[in-house]
C-alpha cells in the first residue's frame, strides 16, 4: 500500500517551521540536485512573459511553493475588487509548482482545479502557499491558499496534476537564472 505523500517544507506551515514535522534526511548529492531543481523550475517562472505582467514572484521547496502578486489597478474588475482570475493565476501556480517541485524530468499539466473564494481584496500584495497531499502514479493532488498580506485568507483551491509529454530542458525555461553558480 502506497504512503500518502507528506510535505516537507517549512512554506506556509508555521508549525513545521517550529520543527514538529520532522523532514525525511536526504543524501548531500539528493538535496542538491533537489536544490538545483527547485531554482530552474523559479527562472522557468520568472521568465514566462505572463509572469513578468502580472509582476509574480516564486519560492519553491520540495512539495511547496509560495507566489506573491502585488495587486495593481488593472486586476480590479467593475466593483473595485481585484479580478477571480488573478487568484486562480496564484492559486493555481502555487499548487502547480508545489506538485512539480515533485517531478524533475517532466513538466506537469493541470487536468483540474477547483477554486473557492472567500473575501474580496483590493490592495496589498496576494500571497499563494501550495502543498502537495497526494501523488500516486502520474497523478499529483496540490492544495493552495491564498491570503492577503494581513493574513486573511481569500480563496482555497484543489488541483490534480499530470506529467505532460514537455522535457523539463532549457528550450522551456528549465535552468538556471544568468550570473547563478
Amino acid at each position: 500500500m502506497k504512503q500518502k505523500a507528506r510535505c516537507r517544507s517549512s512554506i506556509g506551515h508555521p508549525s513545521r517551521a517550529r520543527g514538529r514535522a520532522r523532514p525525511r534526511i536526504q543524501p548531500r548529492r539528493e538535496l542538491l540536485h533537489a536544490d538545483l531543481h527547485y531554482r530552474k523550475l523559479e527562472n522557468l517562472y520568472a521568465e514566462a512573459p505572463v509572469t513578468r505582467w502580472y509582476g509574480a514572484t516564486i519560492r519553491i521547496e520540495d512539495g511547496a511553493a509560495e507566489v506573491r502578486i502585488p495587486v495593481r489597478e488593472e486586476f480590479l474588475h467593475a466593483a473595485g475588487a481585484v479580478h477571480g482570475s488573478v487568484y486562480f493565476r496564484a492559486v493555481d501556480d502555487a499548487a502547480f509548482f508545489a506538485a512539480n517541485s515533485r517531478v524533475d524530468d517532466a513538466l506537469l499539466l493541470t487536468s483540474s482545479f477547483h477554486l473557492h473564494f472567500t473575501r474580496p481584496v483590493d490592495e496589498g500584495v496576494l500571497v499563494a502557499t501550495g502543498n502537495v497531499v497526494h501523488e500516486g502514479g502520474r497523478l499529483l493532488v496540490a492544495e493552495a491558499e491564498l491570503r492577503d498580506d494581513a493574513g486573511r485568507l481569500l480563496a482555497r483551491g484543489t488541483g490534480t496534476f499530470t506529467r505532460s509529454l514537455i522535457a523539463l530542458s532549457e528550450e522551456v525555461g528549465y535552468r538556471l537564472p544568468a550570473g547563478a553558480a
